[in-house]
């Protein structure tokens, strides 16, 4: 919750009578959210290994689903979904050897 709405029901506490005084003034100061760095689970490098190493021993799909992650930070199991509706769908598509009469 936000420092403005906390002073807003402080302030109306405090015209309705219930509380003597807004707390929240004074607090100015007090309350400061850590300055946090952004820091990658891996480098750059590192994804591109693991990338290829799982292409290169015979993880194909394994790697297609890491890709698909890695570029659009959805999920794991949503990668995994979206690899098995591919699959469906080709295997559907794949019209070839199939007798057309």
């Amino acid at each position: 919750m936000s420092k403005a709405i906390l002073s807003a029901i402080f302030e109306s506490a405090v015209v309705r009578d219930p509380a003597e005084s807004n707390p929240i003034p004074n607090l100015r100061g007090l309350l400061r959210v850590p300055v946090s760095e952004s820091k990658a689970a891996m480098t750059r490098e590192q994804i591109q290994g693991l990338y290829q190493a799982l292409r290169g021993q015979g993880y194909p799909e394994s790697a297609l689903c890491f890709r698909l992650i890695t570029q659009t930070a959805c999920r794991p199991g949503e990668a995994e979904r979206k690899l098995l509706l591919q699959k469906r769908v080709s295997y559907l598509d794949d019209t070839e050897g199939v007798p057309t009469s």
